[in-house]
């Protein structure tokens, strides 16, 4: 067991810890950096898993967030490979899996979060999948060769979130047979509305998808490892393998035997600080404190794990940086790129700019909250004006008397 110190201590192998570190050393040059990453690969952006990568589009060494001489130039002691098991915050000291102590003047975590567990009978079959690693990605590959191999080309994905929906597109686009499982009317439940989510639907059918709407999964059955989903309505399904796609949960054990603020996500405030001094927490563990809705927010995606990574940067540097931005993320179905601003978890009633119910895909949803302000945009298809998207959602514009012109593609977005 060694022990050091280090005046930077950033815990976590993603987009948020390379933006942090490349944040700090945007105003201090020199002092010592340590990042720990549980995963073996160095910092990497996970976006690409569920689609390019996961297609094999995009190979391995496109996805890392910096090429590895960039740490070694930058005094940053990159470890990989390594997992923190304890915060001490009282000491100002964390654990490694091998023992080692190190000291630090302030902790980023950036863990991440795990995939929620499918919780059904046989759900610890082989065959069932999680994707959240490129070693998920990876033996998902394999998965996919194996089914080739046997003539079936056959899976089942449970869960029609985005992830869900990216990894059914994704693999129906390659060649699978897939069959995916939405307990809701239409996918996106918690994102978009009834049309929105009516065209996502017949553009996935559009990639070879076949959707199992209003039924959930309860069991998955097999010699073995995984041949069948049983659903609800009594439906067996065939499937080489499963990929469950159900959400996801913060690592609880990490936070255990500290006072560390959190509820589904550790509890930051603007500057990304958490309730402990010089602890602070950044990307898709954390729920930062967002101005614009008056409540801290949890969000998933890559331009927020950067951002929020750089701002806690900026601030364990000795700067200072507040969230003020529109929560954004895009995403694509098949050949249609997605963008979204806001959150849809304030949405009352939606307007459609445009026609849904047209499969060209070239439309947008307008989320407005009970009080007719705007909280959210979904814009889907080419030719959007998305800087003022962002902005209806960033000054929560007022859209009373003015639904109409929301909703009129050949009028201006009102202003």
């Amino acid at each position: 067991m060694e022990r050091s110190h280090v005046r930077y201590m950033l815990v976590g192998g993603g987009i948020a810890s390379s933006g942090c570190a490349e944040a700090i050393r945007e105003l201090d040059k020199s002092e010592p950096i340590m990042l720990v990453a549980q995963e073996i690969s160095r910092p990497y952006d996970r976006a690409p898993l569920s689609k390019s990568y996961l297609r094999r589009e995009t190979a391995k060494r496109e996805l890392v967030a910096k090429q590895v001489d960039w740490y070694a130039a930058n005094n940053i002691d990159l470890r990989t490979g390594r997992r923190v098991t304890q915060i001490d915050a009282g000491r100002s000291a964390v654990f490694l899996d091998n023992g080692d102590e190190v000291f630090y003047d302030t902790l980023l975590l950036a863990i991440g979060t795990l995939p929620k567990p499918i919780g059904l009978d046989g759900g610890l079959l082989p065959n069932t999948f999680y994707l959240k690693t490129i070693a998920d990605a990876d033996r998902l590959h394999h998965a996919i060769e194996i089914s080739r191999s046997v003539g079936h080309n056959r899976a089942c994905v449970v869960g029609a979130g985005l992830l869900g929906v990216e990894v059914a597109a994704s693999l129906a686009m390659v060649g699978m047979q897939i069959d995916l499982i939405q307990a809701h009317a239409t996918p996106w439940p918690k994102i978009a509305g009834e049309l929105t989510g009516g065209f996502l639907s017949r553009r996935i059918r559009s990639t070879g998808a076949r959707i199992h709407q209003g039924v959930r999964a309860i069991r998955l059955e097999g010699d073995g490892r995984v041949q069948r989903v049983v659903l609800s309505d009594g439906t067996t399904i065939p499937a080489d393998f499963v990929v469950a796609a159900v959400g996801s949960v913060i690592n609880r054990q990490l936070l255990s035997n500290t006072q560390i603020a959190a509820e589904s996500a550790i509890m930051v405030d603007q500057r990304g600080q958490t309730n402990v001094p010089n602890i602070y927490a950044a990307g898709d563990c954390s729920a930062i404190f967002d101005p614009i809705f008056g409540k801290h927010r949890a969000s998933t995606h890559w331009d927020h794990a950067r951002q929020t990574g750089r701002i806690c940067g900026i601030n364990m540097a000795g700067g200072e940086a507040r969230y003020d931005s529109v929560t954004h993320f895009t995403t694509e179905l098949a050949d249609l790129v997605v963008h979204v601003w806001g959150d849809g978890r304030f949405v009352h009633h939606r307007l459609m700019r445009g026609n849904a119910l047209n499969d060209d895909g070239n439309f947008a949803e307008v989320g407005v909250s009970a009080d007719g302000r705007i909280a959210q945009v979904i814009a889907i298809g080419r030719g959007h004006e998305h800087f003022r998207y962002r902005d209806l959602v960033r000054n929560r514009f007022d859209t009373t008397g003015l639904e109409e012109q929301c909703k009129d593609p050949a009028r201006p977005i009102p202003e």
